[in-house]
């Protein structure tokens, strides 16, 4: 889950930066920079521009932000790794799972600076380049070590930036005068001219004699984007949720024919996700059967198996990023051609590999919580989903209207209250139980606060003994229930009730107004507390290692 960025051409340090600070949301742990001749500057902690006496001309660099996967948070463990006798440094993507092996191989009696396993291969790299050519180096490496990687790497007195790749994205650019080398295509300058997503096992050079292994051609980088980080960036990005919705109503351009053909041929339908993308995907799962009435069932990508027992099925891969690795994996050896993706990024490794791709519209989402695209990814299925079937009316206007009514009669209150609880349970019914376990992981990854989502009767099934004055039960509403029955229980323990009712009850999107409530609770309880919303601990925005 970190960001690396490498930059060939002649440029000042603070502008690989700048780009390397779009890849952010990857890991804000610690950052690094090696340049022209294999200087290193390194430090724990978010992005921070050099000052202008600092700033110097380069010709060559390479960038890392780090999301700690293997060894703790420290300057030591901070990227580039240099090898111990200095010639390589290192920039690395993904996890290496024979570690142990290796150490035990070919440095049984090396002392490791480091607790990561990007220095076992910095000094791998080291090791054959003391016989091989850096590219025969690359080739014995390949063979050595096991798992997803995207590796950047400079060997001192030469002056090419080399790299290898497997199941982790990179990307390469290029324009008159630069190469360039990215995790994301966010990163790309916008000076660039061409790119392209290199394939697994690829390898190659950028710098005045380029190679590249991968033989697959360029395409033009008309990639517009504005990026941007701005302070509270999740709460706007909630705020945005209306025009987008309308957005997407107004798109008459959304479904190709063959991803309309899928869905009308379709005998049943499997879904996958992770995170509020799983989420998500149960919400879609139940609009399936309502509205097509085929037979649906939301997978997390880990637990996707006796697929077989499904007739055929037609796949929906839910990313927000494209770049989930669990997801990935997952796919492997599912019929890409019965695959439709759901993504707010075309242009990324998941956009790269299945063809049929449904883009959400919700745009650049930057707080490490999903919100937009989680809304956004729903309506966009319901409008494939009555699209496939011809229903003309619509729930949209609707749902968009109720969304408002919530941003201007949110009790804030009910995050004061959270603040001070222990534990917290949302309890829903429908559509409204997948928006209660959608807002358990708002609060918990947000806040902070241990948090649960039932189905309203599910709470009596065990949980109800955790019950007491610190604990607050939020029952979410869109349909008719027996809420209130439950809610009185928990009073009647002690325990605090909010009772949120959609101001929308409508039959698809009634349920899905009640996402702005459990994300706007996650959110002000946050804020609260103290805590920074957008860049939660332990988290990164796109999970790209398993």
């Amino acid at each position: 889950m970190c960001g690396i960025y490498a930059q060939f051409g002649s440029f000042k340090l603070n502008d690989a930066l700048e780009c390397l600070k779009r890849l952010e949301y990857r890991g804000y742990d610690s950052f690094g920079i090696s340049y022209n001749n294999n200087e290193i500057r390194k430090r724990v902690g978010r992005i921070k521009l050099f000052s202008e006496e600092e700033n110097y001309d380069a010709i060559r660099a390479i960038c890392h932000t780090r999301w700690a996967t293997n060894g703790e948070v420290s300057l030591a463990n901070a990227h580039p790794q240099m090898s111990s006798d200095g010639k390589v440094v290192l920039v690395h993507n993904g996890v290496l799972e024979n570690e142990g092996i290796i150490k035990q191989t070919y440095f049984k009696n090396h002392e490791f600076k480091s607790s990561t396993d990007s220095e076992v291969i910095a000094e791998l790299l080291a090791y054959f380049l003391r016989s091989s050519s850096p590219l025969k180096a690359i080739l014995d490496v390949m063979d050595v070590i096991k798992g997803a990687y995207a590796i950047l790497f400079m060997i001192k007195d030469d002056n090419n930036i080399y790299f290898m790749k497997n199941k982790s994205s990179l990307i390469i650019g290029y324009n008159q005068n630069s190469y360039f080398m990215a995790s994301d295509i966010y990163a790309l300058p916008h000076e660039c001219s061409y790119y392209k997503h290199l394939t697994d096992k690829s390898y190659g050079r950028i710098g005045a004699d380029v190679f590249l292994s991968d033989e697959s051609r360029f395409l033009n980088f008309d990639f517009n984007y504005e990026f941007q980080t701005p302070n509270d960036v999740m709460i706007k990005e909630i705020y945005e949720e209306e025009l987008l919705a309308l957005k997407l109503k107004n798109n008459n351009n959304l479904f190709s024919n063959k991803t309309l053909e899928l869905i009308r041929n379709a005998s049943e339908l499997i879904i996958i996700g992770s995170g509020s993308s799983f989420y998500a995907g149960e919400y879609i799962s139940y609009m399936c059967e309502d509205i097509l009435k085929k037979r649906a069932r939301a997978f997390l990508p880990t637990e996707l198996r006796n697929v077989d027992l499904y007739d055929n099925p037609i796949y929906l891969v839910i990313s927000q990023s494209g770049e989930t690795a669990d997801l990935i994996n997952a796919i492997d050896n599912v019929n890409k051609d019965r695959c439709i993706l759901f993504t707010n990024r075309k242009n990324s490794s998941l956009g790269n590999m299945i063809k049929n791709v449904v883009d959400v519209l919700a745009g650049a989402e930057l707080a490490v919580a999903s919100t937009k695209s989680f809304n956004q990814t729903i309506i966009a299925a319901y409008m494939l989903f009555q699209n496939a079937m011809d229903i003309k009316e619509d729930e949209i206007g609707e749902y968009v209207e109720g969304l408002r009514k919530i941003k201007n009669n949110f009790e804030m209150k009910i995050p004061k209250l959270l603040a001070e609880m222990d534990k917290v349970f949302y309890i829903g019914q429908g559509y409204d139980y997948i928006i209660s376990k959608e807002g358990a992981l708002k609060l918990k990854e947000i806040a902070y606060i241990p948090t649960e989502g039932y189905s309203i009767s599910e709470l009596k099934h065990g949980s109800l003994a955790l019950i007491d004055s610190r604990t607050t039960v939020i029952g979410l509403s869109s349909i008719k229930n027996y809420m209130l029955a439950t809610l009185n229980e928990v009073k009647s323990r002690h325990g605090n009730i909010f009772y949120l009712e959609s101001p929308y009850k409508g039959k698809y999107l009634g349920g899905l107004v009640l996402a702005r409530y459990v994300q706007l609770i996650s959110y002000y309880t946050a804020k609260e507390k103290g805590l920074d919303p957008d860049h939660p601990r332990n988290l990164a925005k796109s999970v790209t290692v398993i």
